[in-house]
């Protein structure tokens, strides 16, 4: 995958090319690129955590003094390292003593995710996931992801890439979250009425495409385009992309786990997606034990 230089995402501004968006009612249109412009601006941390990921000097200090300024991100930090998912032992007091517990990656992540949260809440249901289920998907995509770098060795060296892109991957639809409900007759219920069919159908337009407009809009890397936009591509077509293939299959995997769907999205290919990427459903599933306390724990207790 080819990247953005983290130096020029800061310096310059965002170049994606959309693709061409398909012929929309114009009414829909109207509404999705609102829906878009609606979404919250993202904090200005989120670019210095994202550079910082990448820099194989980044000063651990600066972190410290970063969550140090924000008392809330400072708790935040305190009660992780202080939880039994990463500490079983004395108890962490200060932030220095916290980013040493928890490894500058995951306080890293730890600051995408409060960040990011902030701009993809929202109080709106979305048809077929539970109440907060989008966030909570999109997390735990993002953190099983990363886990996946660890066992699987065509993703070793992406870890920071799978965080992010599992984290964002659904974005598009955090953006239609009031379109949803405002078409939720012609959507209907069922097990999975927000399919990329339906959302064509009754919008004009899916979540992925929405997503690609997310990522132009907040003047994200476009390092994260692929991931955003093709994660529901046939898995053949993303060989040479393993942080979307990755994302597609953890996506796939914890659907059909039901994790935070009102009902599961069965999927007979599983073991096909794991001999993509290198791995067996054995190995996946052992990388994942635990996912959802790790997720209840940096949602802060299951908020």
């Amino acid at each position: 995958m080819d990247k953005i230089s983290f130096q020029d995402f800061v310096d310059e501004p965002s170049t994606i090319q959309e693709a061409p968006a398909p012929d929309l009612d114009l009414t829909t249109e109207v509404d999705v690129d609102l829906a878009v412009r609606r979404l919250p601006p993202l904090p200005a941390v989120l670019q210095e955590v994202l550079m910082d990921l990448r820099n194989v000097d980044a000063d651990i200090g600066k972190l410290e003094e970063r969550i140090s300024s924000d008392p809330s991100l400072t708790t935040r930090v305190l009660k992780m390292a202080n939880s039994p998912f990463y500490n079983s032992r004395s108890e962490v007091v200060s932030v220095g003593r916290a980013v040493m517990t928890l490894g500058f990656k995951t306080v890293s992540n730890l600051i995408l995710a409060t960040s990011f949260r902030g701009a993809m809440a929202t109080n709106r249901a979305i048809p077929g996931y539970e109440r907060n289920g989008i966030f909570h998907h999109s997390l735990a995509v993002g953190l099983a992801s990363t886990r996946l770098t660890r066992h699987v060795s065509s993703l070793r060296g992406y870890e920071d890439e799978t965080f992010v892109a599992g984290l964002l991957h659904d974005v598009g639809r955090i953006a239609l979250a009031n379109v949803y409900q405002e078409h939720a007759e012609a959507f209907g219920p069922g097990g999975d009425p927000l399919s990329l069919e339906n959302e064509r159908k009754v919008l004009g337009i899916d979540h992925q495409d929405v997503g690609a407009k997310v990522i132009s809009h907040w003047g994200l890397p476009d390092e994260l385009l692929c991931p955003v936009t093709r994660h529901h591509d046939d898995p053949e077509s993303l060989v040479d992309e393993p942080v979307t293939l990755a994302v597609q299959f953890v996506d796939r995997w914890l659907n059909h786990e039901s994790y935070a769907r009102t009902s599961p999205r069965k999927c007979n290919a599983l073991a096909d997606d794991a001999a993509r990427l290198g791995t067996e459903p054995e190995i996946v599933a052992t990388a994942l034990e635990g996912l959802a306390d790790e997720v209840t724990t940096f949602l802060g207790g299951g908020e």
